[in-house]
């Protein structure tokens, strides 16, 4: 009963900071969906699904990520924040790359602790605002306590623009 309560909890922050960042105009951004395997540990034993925002500062943007994992007998949940550099060239190739703080609901052997750290790069075609390409999502506690042994994910993500928002 203690994990159902801790699930949505989770899952209603999520909604409502979606909610808060979908009722402005001023957030014009990009949602993004990503999805897959986790890549050490036992390849693909866990399967990662993420939502993600990221507002376009120019080239810096702030990006908010929520995402899920399988654990035995139910998920685990994340929240990210990250701070990052978003390019586009003129024959549309795109690339990210940022890092910043992040939660999650379940530490086990790979991830000790609640509180974590993510690095994030992307790189994928824009086409016209729409991006699609590979993900990749590293997180760790960065040595705060041991073991610090992370998760890696590679995913394949798809960005959807909303609000008026063209190319960052």
């Amino acid at each position: 009963m203690k994990r159902l309560n801790k699930t949505k909890l989770w899952l209603a922050v999520v909604i409502a900071l979606f909610s808060l960042l979908f009722s402005s105009r001023s957030w014009a951004g990009l949602v993004s969906l990503s999805f897959g395997p986790t890549i050490n540990g036992s390849i693909g034993e866990k399967k990662v699904l993420a939502l993600g925002y990221e507002h376009a500062l120019g080239a810096p943007s702030l990006k908010l990520d929520a995402g899920t994992w399988n654990v035995p007998g139910g998920m685990a949940f994340y929240g990210a924040l990250n701070i990052g550099v978003h390019v586009v060239a003129e024959s549309g190739l795109t690339a990210r790359i940022g890092f910043g703080p992040a939660l999650i609901s379940h530490p086990d052997d790979r991830l000790t602790g609640h509180f974590q750290f993510n690095i994030q790069a992307r790189l994928g075609l824009n086409m016209g605002g729409w991006e699609t390409g590979l993900q990749a999502l590293h997180l760790s506690n960065a040595g705060i306590s041991l073991p610090n042994l992370g998760r890696d994910v590679v995913s394949i993500y798809i960005g959807i623009p909303i609000g008026g928002r063209g190319d960052p």
